[in-house]
């Protein structure tokens, strides 16, 4: 047999399946099998909230029919449930801080004391104090600004032809004379005092004025550097070779670089307090490079163990400790 079902509201609202045939006698409104077919159970989607009464008959092959069961059954349909919305973690919500368009790319940020910097190309930086909206600064220079930094005495940016600017307020920008023409690409402080490195130097200054040179293997390029436990990690390449190096005064520079690294670079450094890891790779093919992705870690910034990421992994550039989790970036994610 086939089954005619019908469904209507105990209110006598619209809503419901009609079952095409008397409810009392059971005679059929049309000569056809029934609306259900010849299935046992059936299924209602979306109808309107309320209580409902249902009833069914059968249907034999000649199209004869039975009546509807005496006692007819009710249930309930509940409003339905809002969607699921599963919150995004907080590091893929962004929002625009500064809505206008720059003449330049913005190559770095940092944010202590309540305020934000953000330095980029052609000397720009922007400045945002105390959650407020950014505003731009005159830097006094039109070079790249490579690296920023924010600590207790005030802020630091560094850049191309050994460019050295500082400010007690973010606002207004002084000068302190490197000595040096090369790009500085990363700027840090530490136990010792400040150091700026790059293209070739390293420099070191207590007090963000005088600027010392230090000593680093030749042909070394410094992309960043820490400091923690008591020394200065600092991470880059050296004739296309990944390099880590180690101060303790941030003028004397060690080579402390593990055996078995592919050619490439390391461009990110960061230490919690008990481990330092420095994040680098390559992403060039041919003449001797590979496309690939380093991990590198160490309990004291001396003996270094290396963890290859999977083959054809984009090289990480930067590397940030915060709030009991590791952040690493490349050219298309965190």
């Amino acid at each position: 047999p086939s089954y005619n079902l019908h469904v209507a509201r105990v209110d006598g609202r619209p809503g419901g399946l009609p079952g095409m045939a008397d409810l009392t006698t059971g005679r059929r409104r049309v000569s056809r099998i029934g609306n259900v077919g010849h299935h046992r159970t059936w299924t209602l989607r979306d109808l309107p909230a309320g209580e409902y009464r249902w009833s069914v008959q059968a249907i034999d092959a000649a199209l004869a029919t039975s009546a509807f069961a005496t006692a007819p059954e009710t249930f309930t349909a509940a409003p339905p449930l809002p969607p699921v919305i599963n919150p995004l973690p907080p590091l893929h919500q962004w929002t625009v801080a500064h809505p206008a368009l720059t003449a330049a790319n913005l190559t770095a940020v940092a944010a202590k004391r309540g305020a934000r910097l953000v330095a980029g190309q052609r000397g720009q930086l922007f400045l945002s104090r105390r959650g407020g909206p950014f505003f731009e600064v005159e830097s006094g220079v039109f070079t790249d600004l490579h690296d920023v930094l924010i600590d207790a005495d005030g802020a630091t940016v560094v850049g191309e032809a050994g460019v050295i600017r500082t400010s007690s307020d973010g606002i207004i920008w002084t000068d302190s004379p490197s000595g040096v023409t090369a790009a500085l690409r990363t700027v840090a402080r530490g136990g010792n005092g400040w150091v700026a490195a790059g293209d070739g130097q390293v420099l070191h200054s207590t007090d963000r004025r005088a600027w010392t040179p230090g000593t680093l293997p030749l042909g070394t390029v410094v992309h960043d550097v820490t400091w923690d436990m008591g020394r200065y990690v600092a991470v880059g390449e050296a004739a296309n070779e990944e390099v880590v190096l180690t101060s303790t005064d941030g003028l004397a520079w060690t080579p402390v670089t593990p055996p078995g690294l592919l050619r490439g670079r390391l461009t990110g450094v960061a230490s919690d307090g008990k481990t330092f890891v420095a994040v680098g790779g390559s992403d060039r093919v041919g003449a001797g490079f590979i496309v690939h992705a380093d991990v590198l870690t160490s309990p004291d910034g001396l003996t270094w163990t290396l963890t290859p990421l999977s083959p054809g992994t984009e090289r990480l550039r930067k590397i940030i400790h915060a709030a009991g989790t590791w952040y690493a970036v490349n050219d298309a994610r965190v």
